[in-house]
C-alpha cells in the first residue's frame, strides 16, 4: 500500500527568502494571471476573426459602404493594438529589438524567474506582477467594450445596410 514520507530541504538557502507556503501562493497567483491572459488572447483572436470576416463581406457587398469599412478597419486596428499589448510585437521579437513590454512578457518574467529559485520573488518580480495585472485588467475592459458595444453596433449597421451575413452575427 501507500507509504507516507516527509520531504525535507537538502540545504539551507543562501539568503533568507519567503516561506514555501508564501512562494506557492505567489506562483498560484502568477498561474491564475497566465490563465486569464490566455483566455483574453483567445477572445481577442476570435473577435479579430469576426472583424476580418466583416471586412471580407464589405469588400464583396454591392455598392460598397465606405463608412462601415472605415469603422471595421478602425476596430481591426484597435484589436491589433490590444493583441500587441498582450503578446508583444512578433516582428520586434524576431529581430530581438526592444519595445514596449507586453503583459505576457511581464507575467513570464515573474513566473520564470521565480520557478526553481529558493529565495522567492524579489521586489522586481512583484512589481512586474502588479503591472501585468493592471495592464491585463485594462485590456479585459477594453475588449469587453468592443465585444458588448462597438462590434454589436457595427453588426447592426451591417444588417441595416444589407451586407451579407458573417460569423457571429445573429
Amino acid at each position: 500500500g501507500p507509504v507516507s514520507f516527509e520531504v525535507v530541504r537538502l540545504r539551507e538557502r543562501g539568503l533568507p527568502g519567503m516561506s514555501d507556503a508564501d512562494l506557492a501562493v505567489f506562483l498560484r497567483e502568477m498561474s491564475d494571471l497566465q490563465r486569464e491572459s490566455s483566455a483574453l488572447g483567445a477572445s481577442l483572436d476570435e473577435t479579430a476573426a469576426r472583424v476580418e470576416a466583416i471586412l471580407v463581406a464589405l469588400a464583396r457587398a454591392d455598392g460598397g459602404r465606405p463608412e462601415l469599412h472605415t469603422e471595421a478597419v478602425s476596430l481591426k486596428k484597435d484589436l491589433a493594438d490590444m493583441q500587441e499589448r498582450l503578446r508583444g510585437d512578433p516582428r520586434r521579437r524576431r529581430m530581438k529589438a526592444g519595445g514596449p513590454v507586453s503583459v505576457n512578457d511581464r507575467l513570464g518574467f515573474g513566473q520564470g524567474s521565480v520557478r526553481g529559485s529558493t529565495y522567492g520573488p524579489t521586489k522586481m518580480h512583484r512589481e512586474q506582477l502588479e503591472i501585468g495585472r493592471r495592464d491585463l485588467t485594462e485590456l479585459q475592459s477594453e475588449l469587453e467594450t468592443v465585444r458588448t458595444t462597438d462590434l454589436p453596433a457595427l453588426e447592426a449597421r451591417l444588417d441595416e445596410a444589407g451586407v451579407p451575413w458573417t460569423t457571429g452575427r445573429g
